[in-house]
């Protein structure tokens, strides 16, 4: 159980809560989280085929532009949708890469 020691009421504004301080620090993020992504589901024994990364980044695209109809927000919908098809292509890309075999093994 929470305790509040004070009043409670309604807040007259929105508070404005940002995820990321601009675009270059979200960049920098999602650099980051997708190798930790990869790096999990290659421990989990998990793969992907060639043309995966493009198949889900394009679906990803598809379902947020059309589907979830991002268009309708214009171009900030169309740039949502498209940084987010990114992201997810970024993500099987390296999960790829991680699970090619290194040139050393071939020799």
């Amino acid at each position: 159980m929470i305790e509040i020691d004070g009043s409670i009421g309604d807040l007259n504004e929105t508070v404005p809560h940002y995820s990321y301080r601009n675009w270059d620090d979200r960049e920098e993020r999602i650099a980051s989280y997708t190798t930790l992504w990869a790096i999990q589901q290659k421990k989990r024994g998990k793969t992907t085929s060639l043309p995966g990364p493009f198949l889900r980044g394009t679906w990803k695209f598809l379902r947020g532009f059309l589907i979830k109809k991002g268009f309708l927000d214009g171009a900030i919908g169309w740039k949502v949708a498209w940084s987010n098809a990114r992201d997810v292509f970024l993500k099987y890309r390296k999960l790829r890469t991680l699970n090619e075999p290194s040139s050393s093994d071939s020799h």
